[in-house]
């Protein structure tokens, strides 16, 4: 059994596991007199909103690979819609590697230095969101299980960012490749030429990686990619209280959707199946719940939510498809570089 196959086990166990916690005694009548209360009107207004989160995301992907001019938020707008719709249905987050080849085809750029901004982009938005969830505990909502995942959190994406800046201030690739290549000269002929060439080839990879990183060397670049972060996080919570808001009778308000669309992003770590299917909709169950909700509504307010979002990104995903001359064969044949590569 391969990596992959493990992984798509392991979602699958996690994916059926919660999805069997959520029916367990669940009243299908509640939800179905739910679903009748809800307001369509009120469900299109939440549609631009969600779009302006993706107007941030752009924003922000630009300042990440340093604002240069010929990087167009238009561009890079279909470019993340085309992956987010790959990421929505296909194991393995494929979606940001071919966020990061078509980058790197489009701009010509090395894709590894986009692929990197892309792991930049990550790890931001853990510190941004984490930073809304400690907020929301510490103003609105006072939980010890909450205090341990803020702080688990924390530690894998901060840790993220120190690394991530400890590698662009103070590596120096250069130096420990030449070493190497010293120490391949020892060798036989028929070795070393292979083990040389091996060297180069590995070095201008790292190098290119973490040439995606100098944004942290920019204060102003930097500040502008948190800042939009900050925004497209604060939009995405508003588009979920939109939604609560649709279904009448429920009167909670922006510190419930915080709190969910918070527990919703930190949802993704857990291994799941496609669509997050499990994880995100418990996740609704937790902030919601902790504000009253029956698990019911709960789970009728997330999965308009996905549904929403998922419609979204597969009608402007395919949009992208199209204007880029985009084909499925095309995808197909990344994938199976990809493959390729790991093996």
């Amino acid at each position: 059994m391969n990596f992959k196959s493990k992984k798509f086990y392991i979602g699958l166990f996690f994916s059926a596991l919660l999805i069997y916690l959520i029916i367990h005694q669940l009243d299908f009548s509640e939800m179905a007199a739910t679903f009748k209360k809800c307001n369509p009107k009120m469900l299109l207004l939440a549609v631009p909103v969600y779009f302006l989160s993706y107007i941030t995301r752009a924003i922000r992907w630009k300042y990440l690979m340093m604002g240069k001019e010929n990087y167009k938020v238009p561009t890079l707008m279909g470019i993340i819609f085309i992956g987010y719709i790959l990421n929505s249905f296909l194991p393995a987050r494929i979606g940001d590697f071919y966020r990061a080849y078509l980058a790197g085809e489009k701009f010509g750029t090395s894709k590894v230095t986009v692929f990197s901004s892309i792991v930049l982009e990550r790890i931001l938005d853990g510190i941004v969101v984490l930073s809304m969830l400690l907020l929301s505990i510490l103003f609105f909502f006072h939980q010890p299980w909450m205090y341990k995942l803020a702080f688990s959190v924390a530690a894998l994406f901060g840790g993220s960012f120190i690394l991530v800046y400890c590698l662009f201030k103070y590596s120096n690739t250069d130096v420990l490749a030449q070493k190497l290549k010293n120490f391949c000269l020892k060798y036989p002929k028929i070795f070393k030429d292979k083990f040389i060439n091996f060297l180069d080839n590995i070095h201008k990879h790292i190098k290119s990686f973490i040439t995606g990183f100098e944004v942290v060397n920019s204060p102003k670049n930097l500040s502008i990619s948190l800042l939009a972060t900050a925004c497209g996080w604060t939009i995405e919570t508003f588009f979920i209280l939109i939604i609560i808001h649709s279904f009448s009778g429920l009167s909670i308000g922006f510190p419930a959707a915080l709190l969910t669309m918070c527990l919703g992003v930190f949802s993704a770590l857990i291994p799941s199946v496609s669509v997050h299917a499990g994880p995100y909709q418990y996740a609704f169950i937790l902030g919601l719940g902790a504000y009253g909700v029956s698990k019911e509504i709960a789970i009728t307010i997330a999965l308009t939510t996905q549904f929403l979002m998922i419609s979204f990104i597969v009608i402007c995903g395919l949009i992208a498809l199209v204007r880029y001359h985009i084909g499925f064969d095309n995808i197909k044949d990344v994938g199976t570089k990809l493959d390729k590569k790991e093996n």
